[in-house]
């Protein structure tokens, strides 16, 4: 047979206590977070993935580059003007992409004077 009797720590969770202004605040600013967390996934999803697919192929090409370093003996190495420390600096230069020029103004034609 069970007890019908509850206990005072269940009673406590069945009633709500009153909220102070500091606890409904954390509350707002919580539930404000979420929203703007979901709204950057719904419009800032397709970026986070090139994002991570740019990095990944960045990671590739060096990891490429250090492959056919490796690869070759230090003879090899020593005719190009490589040593193998020089292996992981080399990698990581040619593994970044190289740095756009910056866009030069263009010049608007003088309009003819008459």
């Amino acid at each position: 047979m069970m007890n019908a009797l509850i206990t005072k720590a269940e009673l406590a969770r069945l009633i709500p206590h009153p909220r102070s202004r500091e606890a409904e605040r954390a509350q707002d600013l919580f539930l404000a977070a979420l929203r703007a967390r979901d709204a950057l996934i719904a419009t800032g999803l397709p970026h986070a993935f090139a994002w991570v697919a740019a990095r990944l192929g960045t990671w590739l090409r060096r990891q490429r580059v250090i492959a056919e370093l490796e690869s070759l003996s230090d003879r090899d190495l020593a005719d190009i003007g490589l040593t193998r420390s020089d292996i992981a600096r080399l990698a990581a230069e040619e593994a970044e992409p190289a740095p756009q020029p910056a866009a030069r103004p263009t010049r608007r034609p003088v309009a003819a004077t008459a």
